[in-house]
């Protein structure tokens, strides 16, 4: 018996240290409860505990507050709390879950909409964690969610400006891409075509340059309300930049519809539009490409589309055309030939001619037309006719420019001292040069340094020319004039012809077109004209230049309607300066 009171006082004691144990750990549990409910309640995010077996779900007092059900915590089960989740994010949210609590995915991380007290939506982004048994089965998970709304909507506006243009609010080129890839995709779904339109306005960059910017914006906003209502609920208009629009038609089966698209998109850009007093008028020019017809590639059907509007402007602009495999030969052979115009200055292979200009009086030679040339490797001899546009749209024309007029100004220069009498040479001017007071800085240049005198040098411009930016030029022109160069209208007759432009411009010198010359003999209007011409600038004080004269008929003729100077075939064809230097020696030689 005494023998078991030692062994009884060492279990006793032993069940005291386990009970004691015991209520360590309850209280440990019970701290540990009371310290998780105090988090749920007291945490910035919200908190969550769901058992996905019994489907319970708990929630915090910070997210409960935030969706409006007013008390501290609340037990509810994941099916009622979905209903608080935004419909179109449901699926999505639940799929998330799904992975998470099948083990393919080491986190649950999802961001959604939950609805609030208002009614409304805020944005939450939900972390989460699965705890498992060893069978790797989840039996319960726990997390939080924070209201990430500011987020969100910061993200939504820095989307809208990379995705939409800041002026007019259209999608920009980004998003109009897209769009157009969606549509073609579609497209080929439902086996419908999509018509893309190249929208540009004609001569909105005169708008731009004599009014301002500002009144060039509020322009652009008009025009881009106005092509919204002619388009349908699926269509897409943006803009792709300056006055360039883009119209994508998607699930077109006719060209018609196009075409009727097309038609309501001229009749709206010729409507003037009222800014600041000035009723501003402009066309467009539409060209048109249909997917999958002309091509799948998004890319290359804008291009198409480009080359297109800009068949439409050539035929006179205010008017659309389809694309047709013509124009991406067009398109190819231009693309080329303008990068091998890039290389024609830097590789020596432009030169200058010169044709004589004859004074009626004496006959003699008193000048000469610099004429640019174009020896091409891979194609020759190029035409001017087809080089100087060229070079004109891709602004190649303002360093070609500057170098005409550098070597013209030199052998003027070198002609003027075998001469010894004044030498006037002319050289002709292309818009883009006259940009941001280019042309007037680099004649004064030229002048210095070829040591050329102001009033033998005669700038050509045509009639066109001057209708691009009456402001612009007629400042930079007057400039031009007080420094002693002699301004000419070349090809006089072909153009607009309004007689205001030889009153508003410091106008020495007018260029009948040789067009009106060789019909002197064929049409009968032609002599009365060329008299009218004559007659006319000699009233206005301009000395008249007889382009074009090959017959000595049609030299006499201009010589008794006192025409002052001629030019042509008669008196000798554009010449290098070798042969043309040759030229002037055997008139001195003759006296």
């Amino acid at each position: 018996m005494s023998e078991d009171v030692p062994s009884l006082i060492r279990e006793n004691t032993q069940l005291r240290q386990r009970i004691q144990y015991l209520e360590k750990v309850e209280q440990s549990l019970r701290e540990t409860e009371q310290r998780y409910a105090l988090a749920m309640k007291g945490a910035n995010e919200g908190l969550w505990d769901w058992d996905p077996v019994s489907k319970e779900l708990y929630l915090s007092a910070r997210l409960l507050s935030t969706i409006g059900m007013g008390k501290d915590t609340i037990k509810t089960t994941s099916s009622e709390w979905l209903q608080w989740v935004h419909a179109d994010d449901r699926e999505r949210y639940q799929k998330v879950l799904c992975r998470h609590l099948k083990g393919e995915t080491e986190f649950f991380r999802c961001e959604y909409r939950v609805k609030n007290n208002n009614g409304g939506y805020f944005w939450v982004l939900a972390h989460g964690l699965a705890l498992r048994n060893e069978n790797n089965v989840a039996y319960r998970m726990v997390g939080s969610i924070g209201d990430i709304t500011e987020r969100k909507n910061y993200e939504s506006k820095l989307l809208h400006q990379a995705t939409y243009d800041h002026l007019t609010g259209l999608p920009n080129r980004v998003l109009a891409m897209d769009r157009l890839s969606q549509a073609l995709t579609r497209a080929n779904k439902n086996q419908t075509s999509v018509g893309i339109l190249f929208v540009d306005l004609d001569n909105f960059k005169k708008i731009n340059d004599t009014l301002g910017h500002e009144v060039g914006d509020q322009h652009l906003q008009e025009i881009s309300r106005r092509l919204g209502y002619c388009v349908y609920g699926d269509d897409t208009i943006a803009r792709l930049g300056g006055d360039e629009f883009l119209v994508i038609l998607p699930d077109r089966k006719a060209n018609d519809e196009i075409s009727d698209i097309c038609e309501r998109i001229l009749r709206t850009a010729v409507q003037p539009v009222l800014i600041n007093g000035y009723e501003l008028s402009t066309s467009a020019s539409i060209g048109i490409t249909v997917a999958p017809k002309d091509g799948q590639d998004p890319v290359a059907l804008l291009r198409n589309a480009d080359a297109a509007m800009y068949k439409a402007k050539a035929v006179g602009k205010d008017a659309f055309r389809f694309y047709t495999r013509e124009m991406e030969h067009e398109t190819v052979f231009k693309f080329t030939m303008e990068s091998y115009l890039r290389r024609a200055l830097s590789q020596n292979q432009l030169s200058l001619s010169y044709q004589s200009i004859i004074d009626a009086s004496s006959g003699k030679i008193m000048g000469a037309e610099a004429l640019l040339r174009w020896s091409c490797p891979e194609y020759g001899q190029v035409s001017p006719d087809q080089f100087i546009p060229l070079a004109e749209e891709s602004g190649l024309i303002v360093p070609i420019g500057d170098w005409v007029l550098e070597q013209a100004c030199k052998q003027a220069a070198q002609w003027t001292e075998l001469l010894g009498e004044p030498f006037k040479i002319a050289v002709n001017v292309a818009f883009p040069q006259f940009r941001d007071g280019h042309l007037e800085y680099t004649v004064k240049r030229v002048l210095r340094e070829t040591g050329l005198k102001p009033d033998a040098l005669e700038l050509e411009l045509t009639e066109r020319l001057l209708m691009e930016d009456e402001r612009g030029c007629g400042e930079a022109l007057k400039h031009l004039s007080d420094m002693g160069v002699q301004l000419s209208i070349d090809d006089f007759g072909t153009g607009y012809s309004a007689l205001n432009y030889l009153q508003k411009f410091p106008v020495d010198t007018l260029k009948i077109d040789r067009s009106f010359t060789a019909e002197l003999s064929v049409t009968p209007e032609s002599p009365a004209l060329i008299s009218g011409i004559i007659q006319m600038a000699h009233a206005l004080g301009l000395k008249v230049v007889g382009e074009g004269v090959e017959l000595a008929e049609q030299r006499d003729f201009l010589q008794q309607k006192s025409c002052d100077y001629f030019q042509g075939y008669l008196f000798s064809k554009p010449l290098p300066a070798e042969h043309f230097t040759e030229l002037l020696q055997a008139q001195l030689q003759q006296g």
